[in-house]
C-alpha cells in the first residue's frame, strides 16, 4: 500500500528544501535591518543576489514597502 501512495510522485529533495528554508531565514533577518545599505550588503553577500537582477529589485521593493520608504 505504501508503494501505491508514492506512485507517480517525485521524491523530495531534502537538500533543496533546507537551502530554501535557510535563504528565507536569512532574508527575514536582513529585512529587519533598518539600514537599506546593510540590507543591500546582505542581499549580495548572503543571498547571492546581484544588483540589477530582477530578484534584487524585488527584494529592495519588499524592504522599502516593509519600512515605509518610497
Amino acid at each position: 500500500m505504501e508503494g501505491e501512495k508514492r506512485r507517480g510522485r517525485r521524491p523530495r529533495d531534502i537538500a533543496a528544501e533546507r537551502r530554501r528554508i535557510t535563504l528565507l531565514k536569512k532574508f527575514r533577518e536582513a529585512l529587519e535591518f533598518g539600514d537599506e545599505e546593510r540590507f543591500k550588503q546582505a542581499l549580495i553577500g548572503e543571498l547571492g543576489q546581484l544588483p540589477g537582477s530582477p530578484e534584487y529589485a524585488r527584494s529592495l521593493k519588499i524592504w522599502r514597502d516593509f519600512h515605509g520608504v518610497s
